[in-house]
């Protein structure tokens, strides 16, 4: 996790951070958002083109959550 010059780091928050950065509540949080039929974000990356690398995909998000990137 990133943590900021002088900036105190709170034990809730990593722990939120890393119950959202889980991989199985990634997942969940795809399929939610496939089920809700939803569109391309800002990246114009369809949910279709998501389902095709999805381990791979949720790899990389579980790495740039825990890592702060």
């Amino acid at each position: 996790i990133v943590n900021y010059p002088n900036t105190p780091i709170n034990i809730d928050t990593l722990d939120l951070i890393n119950k959202i950065a889980r991989k199985d509540n990634l997942i969940k949080a795809f399929r939610k958002v496939k089920s809700n039929k939803g569109s391309p974000g800002i990246d114009r990356v369809a949910i279709s083109d998501v389902s095709k690398d999805l381990q791979n995909i949720i790899a990389k998000l579980h790495s740039n959550i825990i890592n702060g990137s």
